[in-house]
């Protein structure tokens, strides 16, 4: 959700969610989501007990489309490929190496960080609010069985920074 708010870098307005429960559990199983923003973007998040698991993050603009295969725990060098869209029918191809890095541990150094004062949060309290928000809306639009509106209070919409509220 986090990299979705990121990359379209404007506040949700409507989403469309599919999937379903675990009987025995009650936890999703799978759930398939297409979010609209603000700006014009969209998102589409997947996820699924289902299936095989996959970490990968698309990214899709105007003149290029990034892929990372393994985006959330790059436990070693990992390559993002970057497809240009000319000249077709033969885009060209670009590889970047990203370089391993824990996230977890990237995550809790910058939480001690913030706990002591030397640093600002990498995600914003409000931004964190947001996603939830966008999760919840996705569950409830999987239950209604149709789009619905994303509601976010006003106060958390304030807080956003300058770029998630455009």
């Amino acid at each position: 959700m986090n990299a979705c708010q990121h990359f379209a870098g404007a506040r949700p307005t409507r989403l469309y969610c599919r999937g379903d429960e675990s009987n025995t559990y009650g936890t999703v199983n799978r759930l398939y989501g297409l979010i609209e923003y603000e700006n014009g973007c969209v998102a589409v998040v997947e996820s699924s007990k289902r299936t095989t698991l996959t970490q990968e993050l698309q990214v899709a603009c105007a003149q290029a489309t990034l892929a990372l295969p393994v985006a959330w725990t790059i436990y070693e060098d990992a390559l993002l490929i970057e497809r240009g869209d000319l000249p077709w029918p033969h885009p060209t191809t670009t590889n970047h190496t990203v370089a391993a890095a824990d996230s977890y541990q990237l995550q809790l150094e910058n939480f001690a960080d913030v706990i002591e004062g030397s640093a600002p949060p990498l995600v914003p309290l409000a931004q964190s609010d947001l996603n939830t928000y966008t999760l919840e809306a996705l569950l409830a639009s999987a239950a209604a069985g149709r789009p619905i509106d994303v509601e976010v209070p006003p106060e958390i919409v304030r807080a956003l920074p300058s770029a998630s509220t455009a």
